[in-house]
């Protein structure tokens, strides 16, 4: 089983972080 972890464009993770982990970064939108 594969797992992936997401996060959206609004968290505040480090570049290295994502990197190291294999982040997935989302946009996230706000449309009003």
């Amino acid at each position: 089983m594969n797992i992936k972890i997401t996060a959206d464009s609004t968290c505040d993770l480090s570049k290295e972080l994502v990197e190291e982990n294999e982040i997935e970064i989302l946009p996230l939108y706000v449309v009003k």
